[in-house]
């Protein structure tokens, strides 16, 4: 979502219940003017349609943070996400795939078989964090370690 409807969701103007693929369709033209990235993303496609096809997920080149799943056993054995990266900007997606895969995850995509709403919120990140994380990152690969020190164990009981 684009600024605009951002403000209308935080605001209660506009329910995200509201929003279906017909409601999409009828505001494509004003939701292109809202700068929103990859608004085809937002299409809702019943996976029966796909089951129909014989379509399953394909694999995908990148994981995004806020909208993925896998399995419990396989987040615990990598220790979740990893809380050592300074902000959000680059790495801590990047970090969790890659250690994921160093496990023998697969990722495949999702592409309109569930919903996200991703709220537009301004960039915090400038070329000191990015760089810093990145930094964190390449230390981080080059370590070999796939379970993360600073993770879901530190929150244990």
């Amino acid at each position: 979502m684009g600024p605009k409807y951002s403000r209308a969701i935080r605001a209660g103007e506009l329910s995200t219940t509201a929003i279906t693929n017909s409601w999409l369709l009828q505001n494509y033209r004003d939701l292109r003017r809202d700068p929103c990235s990859s608004l085809e993303d937002a299409l809702y496609i019943r996976p029966a349609f796909f089951q129909k096809l014989h379509v399953s997920p394909v694999p995908t080149k990148s994981l995004i943070g806020c909208n993925f799943s896998c399995f419990r056993d396989a987040l615990v054995r990598i220790n979740g996400f990893d809380e050592s990266y300074v902000d959000p900007s680059v790495g801590e997606d990047d970090d969790l795939q890659w250690r994921l895969e160093a496990t023998g995850v697969t990722l495949k995509g999702g592409r309109n078989m569930c919903i996200v709403y991703h709220m537009f919120h301004k960039k915090i990140f400038s070329d000191e964090v990015y760089k810093k994380n990145m930094s964190i990152l390449q230390i981080k690969k080059s370590s070999g370690k796939f379970r993360c020190e600073l993770g879901m164990s530190s929150h244990a009981d």
